[in-house]
């Protein structure tokens, strides 16, 4: 897939889904946002970078969320904690700046297809949404990193048991794909998928 195609493809996905975006031709960037949570983050700007040669395009979200100088030590350590557990992407501190980037690899005669864009554009709200109050929590001086990192933990290992309880006990478990939960996110039926990573 050459560049052409690939941004091609991106800007029918967005119109598509009647997304609002900007397109910047010479940086070959689409920047587009999402509205999650007014009480943790208010909007979530996101961008799309198209490599030169089509070989792959980097979706990176922006929470709104600012490092201070005395946390961001702490910041960083439970940004390093959440990325242990993470498969699709990476989170960062940049400039006192958080983002979560993660890649979409296109190599040879590959298709951007509209399962590809739902989930990785719909993926980067989504995480944002799951980390925020944590990653705001040790901004404000609220917590430490490791309070929240064992919280995080704690509440996996909660997920964890809840699903071997359903399986010990032959209920029929729903078996949500990756896609099928980040969809149940973005349309908000957040108790059915909240008992499954996502």
């Amino acid at each position: 897939m050459n560049a052409s195609d690939v941004i091609n493809r991106i800007t029918e996905y967005f119109d598509k889904e009647e997304l609002k975006y900007d397109y910047n031709e010479e940086l070959m960037r689409f920047d587009y946002g999402f509205c999650i949570d007014n009480e943790i983050v208010q909007k979530a700007d996101c961008l799309i970078l198209v490599d030169s040669d089509g070989d792959d395009c980097q979706i990176v979200g922006y929470p709104n969320v600012k490092a201070k100088p005395e946390t961001k030590k702490e910041l960083e350590s439970l940004l390093f904690g959440i990325n242990c557990n993470m498969f699709r992407g990476m989170w960062q501190l940049c400039k006192d700046e958080v983002r979560y980037i993660r890649s979409l690899a296109l190599e040879g005669d590959a298709v951007l297809t509209d399962e590809m864009l739902d989930m990785a554009v719909f993926s980067v709200p989504n995480i944002i949404a799951k980390y925020a109050d944590s990653m705001i929590a040790v901004v404000m001086g609220y917590s430490t990193a490791d309070d929240e990192l064992k919280k995080l933990y704690e509440e996996e290992d909660t997920e964890d048991q809840s699903e071997e309880a359903e399986e010990n006990s032959n209920q029929t478990a729903y078996d949500f794909d990756e896609l099928e939960s980040i969809i149940l996110w973005v349309n908000g039926d957040k108790d059915e998928g909240d008992n499954r990573k996502v």
